[in-house]
């Protein structure tokens, strides 16, 4: 005759220091915690920073073609004073888009064109001594 054995095991978390309530704020017992689904240390994401830019950099536009908008994405590498404008094709000045101090990062910028005809534009960015222009079409 075979005997059974009934086993229980005990669900014990881990005791941390500090935490006294898991996240729907029911007491943990401080040497022998439940553990689970109620656990929780506090942590609930972590965000990826990227990587730092080391050099100033400006991308080309996307979509391109675009209709009626686009997104230009930049890099700035130290604090700087930032200008970007979009000009025609004959080098006048169109609109201004950005035109303050950003710290060091990589940004991205949406413009809506709707109210302008199809054609060929150029867009800068300026920070400290960097200047780089780049072409885009606008597609209706």
């Amino acid at each position: 005759m075979m005997k059974c054995r009934t086993l229980y095991l005990e669900s014990r978390g881990t005791p941390i220091a500090g935490i006294s309530f898991d996240f729907d704020w029911d007491s943990r017992k401080p040497l022998t915690p439940d553990i689970g689904a109620d656990e929780f240390n506090g942590i609930v994401g972590v965000e990826d920073e990227g990587t730092i830019p080391t050099e100033f950099a400006l991308e080309q536009n996307y979509p391109n073609p675009f209709n009626p908008s686009t997104t230009f994405r930049y890099s700035v590498p130290t604090q700087s004073k930032v200008v970007i404008k979009v000009f025609d094709v004959l080098g006048n000045e169109i609109a201004t888009l950005m035109d303050e101090e950003k710290s060091v990062g990589t940004y991205e910028l949406t413009w809506n064109a709707a109210n302008l005809s199809s054609g060929i534009y150029f867009y800068q960015l300026k920070a400290s001594d960097y200047v780089q222009t780049r072409k885009m079409i606008l597609l209706k």
